[in-house]
């Protein structure tokens, strides 16, 4: 009985480790072999802003340029960046609240785009942090501006928040009832 259970337990083993090792290979797919370095982590946000010393004085998109080299270095592909959008004035960004606003607790616009340049000169391909199904008004729920939902792509509201609900990115039920709660970008309806 003994030998049994163990011979059962041996084959489902075997059979689990090679449906994982095939998951594992296919992830990897295209004979894609770079590496990506988070660069970012919880707290990054709060790093130069005056009412956490604790961080330093320094905006994180300063410190990721700073560290280009050492990134480089440690042979990272690809460096993983923290959402790039307006989500106030202490977020750490995934709560967007202008989607095109580039400026945000990470540094300003000029900050964000050194920190990309040091990035590709170095042979690095920033990836950014983007949340589609994440979008909080400007100064209400749903006041989404840049782009202005409720005016450039009022006839999707009801698909974006169908498509939050699918999704499952609701944070709370009251999320879903929402007109705009997810807002799809289309270039060409930029405001």
């Amino acid at each position: 009985m003994q030998t049994r259970l163990l011979r059962t337990v041996a084959i489902l083993f075997a059979i689990a480790f090679s449906t994982c090792a095939a998951q594992v290979f296919a992830q990897a797919g295209f004979n894609d072999d770079r590496v990506m370095l988070q660069g970012f982590y919880w707290e990054s946000y709060r790093h130069g802003m005056p009412q956490h010393p604790e961080f330093g004085n320094r905006k994180w998109y300063a410190i990721v340029k700073d560290q280009g080299d050492v990134i480089r270095d440690g042979r990272f592909d690809l460096v993983w960046l923290p959402p790039p959008s307006f989500a106030g004035n202490d977020s750490a960004g995934y709560n967007p609240k202008e989607l095109y606003r580039l400026d945000n607790c990470y540094g300003d616009l000029d900050q964000h785009r050194s920190a990309l340049e040091a990035l590709l000169t170095r042979g690095i391909e920033p990836v950014a942090d983007i949340v589609l199904n994440h979008r909080d008004g400007l100064t209400g729920w749903v006041d989404f501006k840049n782009p202005d939902c409720m005016k450039s792509m009022a006839g999707l509201c009801l698909i974006q928040i169908m498509m939050t609900i699918y999704a499952g990115a609701c944070s709370r039920v009251a999320y879903a009832a929402r007109a705009g709660a997810l807002n799809l970008v289309f270039p060409a309806n930029a405001d």
